[in-house]
């Protein structure tokens, strides 16, 4: 499984306000990443992550990633075991499309998950005026 999942549109570009922060040390409110990609394999299986691409689907350019984390290395044990995330280093584009590639084991079982998702047109949520 997957979020955003095939399909998924609106999805915000960043995260600058996280709690737990998935990267601690990196101040997220000066230092924004983009939407991260979650990724679950089966219940009580371990889930690894070999290789992540994501593109914008109109250009093809590829986006930078940071190292994919999975409940073997999430420094704030929040990820179980067959879970992970992937994160692009820098906030993506408004109104855009996405496609990503994955490849890992699911508890030794090999699989490459494609998929595309849209970002809105808000970067992220805003707070609501009194």
């Amino acid at each position: 499984l997957s979020y955003p999942c095939d399909g998924t549109t609106g999805t915000f570009t960043m995260v600058s306000n996280e709690s737990p922060n998935p990267l601690p040390g990196r101040n997220l409110a000066t230092s924004p990443i983009g939407q991260a990609i979650y990724l679950a394999g089966d219940a009580g299986k371990v889930l690894r992550i070999t290789s992540a691409l994501l593109q914008e689907k109109s250009t093809g350019n590829t986006l930078a990633l940071l190292a994919p984390i999975t409940g073997a290395t999430d420094s704030n044990k929040v990820l179980k075991s067959n879970e992970a995330i992937v994160i692009p280093d820098a906030p993506l584009k408004v109104s855009t499309q996405y496609l990503v590639t994955i490849v890992g084991e699911n508890d030794g079982t090999s699989f490459t998950k494609n998929f595309t998702f849209a970002t809105g047109a808000l970067a992220q949520a805003q707070s609501a005026g009194n």
